[in-house]
């Protein structure tokens, strides 16, 4: 019988909220009234704060994230006092070995003595040193690391400076450290009644079995966990995923999949969920948190452009929801200037002038005008600066927040205090570089949304010490994972480690710690599934020895819930590849020129999407001048230069010094037409000026080759009429042959797949329909390509002579103008009558940028899954 004041110290967070719910389930009891339930290292400080309290100490114990910080400072020391040969290229995994190392030592009952024999390697030198900086800083600062405590409680013990507990109860330890054996054992010599609480149940009815990949795996159990809490509503269900570190994200969303479909389209952050990950996601990835990180990096430097859009969308900053379709507008309007990145200043003149009577150019502006920094404040001045900067900008929004968003605010205030409670050991920093350690802790501090109560525990390996389940599913218990690899701490001799058999030293330890913790899960619940993936990539993969011999489990088939029962459910039927038919009765003018009729011949859909819902992919900015812009300066040079050659007998009378002279003036003069100074800045501009005389003296030497001709339009706007509807086209340049005939010419600026003009769906149907409608007697259709050592003219005419050999002949010209009518006819028919069925072809998908609107990816996905579960 357990006396009042028992503590029941237990290996993880996890086990103690698990006993005390199965304690409380027992309230008739009175001998559990008063019982403690506390993971070991809250109860050891828990234990230090008496000795504090009794005035025996004044040293303050460092929180995980001091000591972390410490230990990184000492690397980064000694890395700015090392020639640039000796520097540490990642300081901060050396500093993280560091730590490992001082806890294991310490943990072993080791000190530096104990390396000394060890002096000839450098790394256990290095150790030493860097162990006297963290012990010296810490009694500098009056603080101790948590690794010291439990010998200084002992010494307490001892000399009777706190009480001994008269009984404690020890849960879910599938081994002790040295230092924790003599602890407990010092405690049991002075009085202290120990006991362990077994794991409760026998060693359950366990099995085996193998699935294709590792996410398969996780696919089987989630569906595996689904159907038993339908059989058992009041189960305790437990999925243990070994490597949950790299598998949490991929797991929330396929456990999120099978027991929660619903949440699918809107993911309701309020709803109880059936399963719960132990694993926290980083509190950085959160949504509220990582707009509030963004706003503050925004005061302190500058953000890329996909930032500021992420920024300008956020509705957690100011009144998003009353201010939203004009943020969204001002978006696109800086992705159409080509904005790279910006600072503070910048956006605030930019949203001061085109949202001047909104709220948010309003606190750009208050945020604009704080006073600056000094060059160095503590760490508590600049989290309360943080606080003011997101207080102006509004953050966390006007929207009630649900207990998602809630608790993550909750927890980045907590952050905030661990962040002012750095001065205790870090000196006073700078704005940007405090940010920076910010973001990082951020970044480092996990965020748990839903208590551990759910029926359905995800869980790793370590958070299943010690627990019970109605129903157990274990996954990937390969060979190569299960018992894991050795991986010794490279600051410690490796002899040292395998002597005293320090964690991940040897592969003999890693076994005799996987067969107690197998053991363990084996009696974790009266039914345990163990399993393993067959392949992952290219590695085919075997079963863990330690689970190999077991009986083979019966197959797992699972159908999605969204496609169980359907026979039963009257479906309604929509044709979703027929839009509303065009009304012709006047004249009808379909905006996107001859695009549509392109579009249309190559997917009906993005005609459709493109064209008549407008849809479009905001322009993505990237360094330099964007392709479409080359395009329109190589068009309008051109065009310039054209209308002063106007014919290839000019052409030929200019010499060089002459045509370099003219090719020069046309080509500032469209780029000075574009503002390319401006967009692009002077000496990017410069460089594509410079670029684009080159390219158009190839593609004038190669225009000398050709037969006499004359050029009679460039870039001329026509209005075409196609099944009642009429389009607006613009065709690059038409020249008179010397036959007296017309060609009509598209210029190319990249290498283009071909145009398609002899199929019955032209690809590139822009000159077949000016060809079909001119009134100019057209005879050859061709594509200049102006390409850097490539330019070349290909096409289609009557007279290949009149052109070049790279033109092929057509003997029944009239005859392909025929088909050219009648098949861009039957195109812009199906346009007028609404067709608008999505046709993937390798062409048409290559550029599209629509397809989550076609759902290309989801209807084959739903293929492929019901194909498996047939």
């Amino acid at each position: 019988m357990l006396r009042r004041g028992t503590s029941v110290i237990t290996v993880n967070k996890r086990l103690a909220r698990q006993l005390e719910q199965d304690f409380a389930a027992q309230q008739e009891a009175s001998a559990w009234a008063s019982i403690e339930l506390l993971p070991w290292q809250a109860w050891l400080m828990q234990q230090y704060q008496q000795l504090i309290a009794n005035g025996k100490t004044a040293a303050m114990p460092l929180s995980a994230l001091q000591e972390k910080l410490l230990w990184e400072e000492i690397a980064a020391d000694w890395n700015q006092k090392q020639s640039s040969d000796h520097i540490l290229l990642r300081p901060t995994v050396a500093a993280a070995n560091a730590a490992n190392a001082w806890q294991t030592l310490n943990d072993w009952q080791l000190d530096g003595s104990s390396l000394e024999e060890f002096m000839w390697q450098a790394e256990t030198r290095l150790l030493l040193e860097w162990m006297e900086s963290f012990k010296r800083r810490c009694d500098d600062n009056g603080v101790i690391s948590h690794s010291r405590i439990p010998a200084l409680l002992l010494d307490a013990y001892i000399h009777d400076d706190i009480a001994v507990p008269e009984q404690l109860v020890l849960a879910g330890f599938d081994d002790y450290t040295p230092l924790q054996h003599t602890f407990l054992t010092q405690l049991e010599t002075r009085g202290c009644e120990l006991y362990e609480l077994k794991q409760i149940g026998k060693e359950g009815k366990a099995c085996i079995t193998a699935c294709a990949t590792p996410e398969q795996e996780v696919e089987a159990a989630a569906a595996w966990a689904s159907r038993e809490l339908q059989n058992n509503p009041d189960a305790r269900i437990g999925v243990v995923i070994l490597d949950l570190q790299q598998r949490s994200k991929q797991a929330a969303r396929i456990f999120r999949y099978h027991l929660h479909p619903e949440q699918i389209v809107q993911d309701d952050s309020d709803q109880q969920r059936l399963f719960n990950i132990t694993l926290g996601q980083p509190l950085a990835d959160q949504a509220i948190i990582r707009d509030a990180l963004l706003m503050l990096q925004l005061c302190y430097g500058r953000l890329n452009s996909s930032d500021i859009t992420r920024l300008l969308h956020s509705r957690f900053l100011g009144e998003y929801n009353s201010e939203s379709m004009h943020l969204a507008t001002l978006d696109l309007q800086l992705r159409e200037r080509g904005i790279l990145d910006c600072s503070l200043e910048q956006l605030s003149n930019w949203t001061a002038k085109e949202l001047q009577t909104h709220r948010l150019a309003e606190r750009l502006q208050q945020l604009k005008l704080l006073p600056g920094d000094p060059k160095q404040l503590s760490h508590a001045a600049l989290a309360k600066r943080f606080v003011d900067i997101l207080g102006i900008a509004g953050w966390p929004g006007e929207q009630t927040l649900n207990q998602r968003e809630y608790l993550a605010r909750e927890s980045f205030s907590q952050l905030l205090d661990s962040f002012s409670r750095l001065d205790r050991i870090s000196p006073p920093a700078s704005g940007q570089h405090a940010l920076q350690r910010l973001t990082q802790m951020a970044r480092e501090t996990p965020f748990h949304h839903q208590a551990g109560d759910a029926p359905i525990q995800v869980m790793g390996l370590l958070e299943a010490g010690g627990q019970n389940f109605d129903a157990l599913w274990v996954t990937g218990m390969t060979l190569d994972q299960w018992p894991p690899a050795p991986k010794p701490n490279p600051m410690l001799p490796l002899q040292l480690q395998r002597e005293q058999m320090m964690p991940r030293s040897s592969a003999a330890r890693e076994l005799h710690i996987a067969e107690k913790v197998t053991e363990r899960l084996r009696c974790a619940a009266p039914h345990v599934i163990f399993s393993h993936a067959k392949i992952d990539g290219e590695s085919e993969l075997l079963p863990s020895n330690l689970v190999a011999d077991l009986p083979l489990a019966a197959d797992v088939k699972y159908q999605h819930p969204l496609f169980q029962n359907t026979e039963s459910i009257k479906l309604e039927s929509l044709a979703d590849n027929k839009a509303p038919k065009i009304d012709t009765a006047g004249e009808h003018v379909i905006h996107g020129g001859v695009a549509v009729i392109r579009d249309q011949s190559q997917c009906p859909f993005q005609a459709f999407a493109r064209h008549r819902l407008h849809a479009r992919k905001p322009q993505e900015t990237a360094p330099g001048i964007d392709p479409g812009t080359k395009g329109t300066l190589l068009h309008d040079a051109l065009e310039i230069l054209w209308k002063q050659l106007q014919n290839s007998k000019r052409l030929h009378k200019c010499d060089d010094e002459t045509c370099r002279h003219m090719v020069t003036a046309s080509v500032a003069h469209a780029a000075g037409k574009h503002n390319l100074d401006l967009h692009a800045g002077k000496r990017m501009a410069q460089l594509e000026q410079k670029r684009l005389e080159r390219l158009l003296i190839q593609w004038l030497e190669l225009e000398k080759q050709r037969p006499p001709f004359s050029v009679i339009e460039c870039e001329a706007r026509h209005q075409a009429q196609l099944a009642g509807l009429s389009f607006n086209i613009r065709i690059d340049r038409i020249d008179k042959l010397e036959n007296g005939c017309n060609a009509v010419i598209d210029y190319k600026s990249s290498q283009h797949a071909n145009p398609g003009w002899e199929n019955e769906r032209p690809g590139e149907p822009q000159l077949p329909i000016y060809a079909t409608q001119s009134k100019h007697e057209i005879c050859a259709a061709v594509l200049a390509y102006v390409r850097s050592g490539k330019c070349e003219m290909r096409g289609l005419a009557e007279d290949k002579s009149m052109l070049g050999s790279k033109t092929a002949e057509v003997e029944e010209w009239q005859a392909l103008l025929d088909t050219w009518k009648f098949s861009l006819h039957d195109i812009a028919s199906e346009i007028v009558h609404g067709r608008a069925d999505p046709t993937p072809s390798p062409q048409a998908c290559r550029y599209c940028e629509l397809d989550s609107l076609c759902r290309k990816a989801d209807t084959e996905r739903f293929s492929l899954e019901e194909e498996d579960a047939s």
